[in-house]
């Protein structure tokens, strides 16, 4: 992670701060006995600015008391007990998730037990404020390395355009799939969404296919539009009475169905998840309004660890307002 780090710029002060951050991280996890313990880092380049986004996960056994933990010294694991507050010193943002009560692995629709600590240190951090921040979490079928799923985020101009595909099936060809449909939207996000998806029919059809969805959030008048092919979901909250929903097809089989683009408006400090097929539904933000306060990445890797089903490929973008306090 400090190598990747390195790469990105960050100065040999930084790159020391950042070590220190991982490794108490990486002894939370080992010092708390945690089950299925991550650590994963990744380079952002978003509406807040560039930097690093590195994100601790695990399935329990949870902490009962986040603010007792977030003091030095206050331990029960046999360590200094100082990890999580020099992280949150350390880095220039911070966000925590604890569930310490196992009621279940999560996968079965149930949230499961366990932490997630997402931080960020900053290389750039944009003058200019955003009035929405996004993220992404993306895994392939477990025990496989090519991923059937894909996503692109875009933000320009003080608009949000966010695409999620799913190649049929898993595998290098739905790998290959998704990411010809990604691509294509990379290079071609200022055309209109009703022109996008028959351009991609036809492009895809060399593939085995994929399905598709597109939201173009406007931030200046609070409106989404959104056009879908297949089976990517997406749901706003709080829960209006109208809902996005996609077409059944898939792009580059058979005959493309008759594109519809659907305009809604984005609720005051709304939240928008995205995700594919590899992820239950079986979870409602509604009824656990704390989750609607966590950082758009700690949220999309809950979602993902405790709702991804384990025989497929999972995805889930969120987009949430940003507020003062968004790290």
């Amino acid at each position: 992670i400090v190598e990747q780090a390195r790469d990105i710029g960050f100065t040999d002060k930084i790159l020391k701060q950042i070590a220190i951050a991982v490794t108490e991280l990486a002894t939370n996890l080992v010092v708390h006995h945690c089950v299925e313990g991550m650590i994963s880092a990744s380079r952002i380049s978003n509406c807040q600015g560039e930097g690093i986004e590195i994100v601790a996960q695990d399935r329990g056994p949870g902490i009962p008391d986040i603010r007792a933990a977030m003091r030095d010294r206050q331990s029960k694991g046999g360590s200094m007990g100082c990890g999580l507050g020099a992280v949150q010193r350390l880095m220039d943002g911070f966000d925590i998730y604890s569930r310490s009560e196992n009621n279940g692995t999560g996968d079965n629709g149930r949230e499961a037990a366990g932490t997630i600590v997402t931080v960020h240190k900053w290389l750039v951090r944009r003058k200019d404020s955003r009035p929405f921040i996004c993220s992404g979490y993306s895994r392939p079928f477990p025990g496989h390395n090519a991923n059937g799923d894909s996503y692109f985020i875009s933000d320009e101009n003080d608009d949000l355009l966010v695409a999620v595909a799913d190649g049929l099936g898993h595998g290098p060809d739905a790998e290959a799939a998704s990411k010809e449909a990604i691509e294509y939207i990379r290079n071609n996000r200022r055309k209109e969404l009703d022109r996008i998806f028959p351009e991609i029919h036809e492009k895809l059809r060399k593939t085995r296919g994929a399905a598709l969805t597109v939201v173009h959030l406007s931030c200046l008048d609070r409106s989404l539009a959104h056009t879908g092919i297949g089976n990517i979901e997406i749901r706003m909250f709080p829960r209006d009475h109208s809902m996005p929903v996609p077409q059944a097809g898939v792009l580059g089989v058979g005959t493309l169905p008759r594109i519809k683009v659907a305009t809604f408006p984005f609720p005051k400090n709304g939240t928008l998840v995205m995700f594919s097929d590899g992820v239950s539904g079986r979870w409602d933000l509604d009824e656990k309004p704390e989750l609607l306060r966590l950082h758009t990445t700690t949220l999309s890797h809950l979602l993902i660890r405790d709702y991804a089903r384990p025989n497929n490929d999972a995805t889930v973008v969120t987009v949430k307002e940003a507020t003062n306090n968004s790290i």
